[in-house]
């Protein structure tokens, strides 16, 4: 016959509520609840999410503010930006959300940055297989292959 436990003797008494069932659960169930990615809120990423929504919610301006997250890696950056943008997503339809989220890296060169700007944006992106801007050894600038219509002659 099986034990029964009240709730104030049970040996898993010490446990939320909300996770108690997982220390009877099959291994499936534990392994699931283990791996999921989980919100601990502490006071820099509840700042810096503050943050981030009274820019979002700033009226359209000439020059909209922007910011930049540098820390090291594995410090949370990434679950900040995903938290942030569920938050959003929740208080506003997905048409509204008017946010732009580009990750760089050591390897970014300025071409890299404009096509993954253009790709966040939905714009279409040029031909990438040649510059369509190219300056030859004599530095006059060419088009194509063709001079410039604007380069000095020398």
């Amino acid at each position: 016959m099986p034990l029964k436990f009240t709730p104030e003797d049970s040996p898993f008494a010490h446990l939320h509520p909300d996770i108690a069932h997982l220390a009877t659960a099959d291994r499936a169930a534990c392994k699931a609840a283990i791996l999921t990615d989980r919100w601990v809120s502490y006071p820099a990423t509840e700042d810096a999410i503050e943050r981030l929504s009274e820019m979002a919610d700033t009226p359209p301006q000439l020059r909209m503010a922007s910011v930049l997250f540098w820390a090291a890696p594995n410090s949370g950056k990434s679950h900040i930006q995903r938290r942030f943008l569920e938050l959003r997503a929740t208080r506003h339809s997905t048409d509204e959300v008017g946010v732009l989220w580009l990750e760089l890296n050591d390897e970014l060169t300025e071409k890299r940055l404009y096509l993954d700007l253009l790709t966040a944006l939905g714009a279409p992106t040029p031909d990438t297989t040649a510059s369509s801007l190219q300056v030859p050894g004599d530095g006059s600038p060419t088009v194509a292959g063709q001079a410039h219509p604007t380069a000095d002659p020398r």
